[in-house]
């Protein structure tokens, strides 16, 4: 989405010369790692003097938890810049790039992202010199991971599997926990800047409504009962949760919008560009 700042704290960058090919080629990072992408469209936009970019659009090839997370799109002039954090290790994801210009013609361009797997990213002190760990197999008996109060763990390659009544203290990304108080497994995930433990189960959920949205112009409210561009609508109940995107950018809620549950209704806390496609997920967790 337009307008949002481009932070300073990322791990690395890249940058890309779109061409007359459609593809912009790819680059690798870790897990954890956040890369701010730059595209530079000035060679293209060299043969039409004074167009620009007017907005853009991502779209990606496959979704994973966790999740390849587009965020601080922004544009300047000929340069487009957004960071990209998260994303499964040992997946390779291609990124579609749909830029809009001044003068309305689309541009689709294909970056190709290889998230880092198996052998701890290359670099992790897990590797031992010479050698790339397979990880080992969890546990089958307690024996091996005793239960107790204390937070003992089992070393699974490059995996801790933990087992404790409370949070263990030293997690890395993609950790695990045994909950022996409520006896719930979770997993220790990352946004590229935040960091929290996610039962597995909170992310089993099925969309009940993907509506999709064009905004009119400064529109910041959408009313999910009103038909959609498919013709679509969708009542927001108490127990559903809403991921909303713009533009393919998935949003922060509470932060970027915020959801009225008996008014079924979405409300940014910007104002839609027009035209802009503005995509709202009514998720709701499966019955038991």
């Amino acid at each position: 989405m337009k307008g949002y700042r481009v932070p300073t704290n990322f791990s690395n960058a890249a940058q890309f010369y779109p061409d007359n090919s459609g593809e912009l080629g790819g680059f690798a990072k870790a897990p954890v790692a956040q890369t701010l992408v730059t595209l530079d469209y000035s060679q293209v936009l060299a043969f039409t003097p004074g167009v620009t970019i007017k907005k853009v659009a991502y779209i990606l090839d496959v979704q994973t938890t966790p999740l390849l997370i587009i965020s601080n799109s922004a544009i300047a002039g000929a340069l487009l810049t957004f960071i990209l954090s998260g994303g499964w290790g040992g997946i390779t994801y291609n990124l579609t790039v749909q830029a809009t210009l001044s003068d309305n013609t689309v541009r689709t361009d294909v970056l190709q992202l290889e998230v880092m797997g198996d052998d701890c990213m290359g670099y992790d002190s897990c590797r031992p010199v010479g050698r790339a760990i397979r990880p080992a197999p969890i546990p089958d008996s307690y024996n091996q991971a005793l239960l107790s109060g204390a937070c003992s763990s089992y070393k699974s390659g490059c995996i801790t599997y933990f087992i404790c009544d409370t949070p263990p203290t030293t997690p890395r990304v993609l950790d695990q926990w045994f909950n022996t108080t409520n006896h719930t497994v979770q997993e220790y995930l990352t946004d590229g800047v935040n960091f929290w433990w996610q039962p597995f189960y909170v992310d089993v959920k099925y969309a009940a409504s993907s509506l999709y949205y064009q905004a009119n112009a400064n529109q910041n409210s959408f009313y999910t009962l009103a038909p959609d561009m498919n013709g679509k609508s969708g009542m927001i109940n108490a127990t559903n949760v809403v991921q909303a995107y713009v533009n393919g950018v998935r949003l922060v809620p509470g932060s970027d919008f915020t959801v009225n549950q008996q008014a079924s209704t979405v409300t940014f806390a910007r104002p839609i560009p027009l035209d802009d496609i503005v995509m709202i997920d009514i998720l709701a967790a499966p019955n038991p």
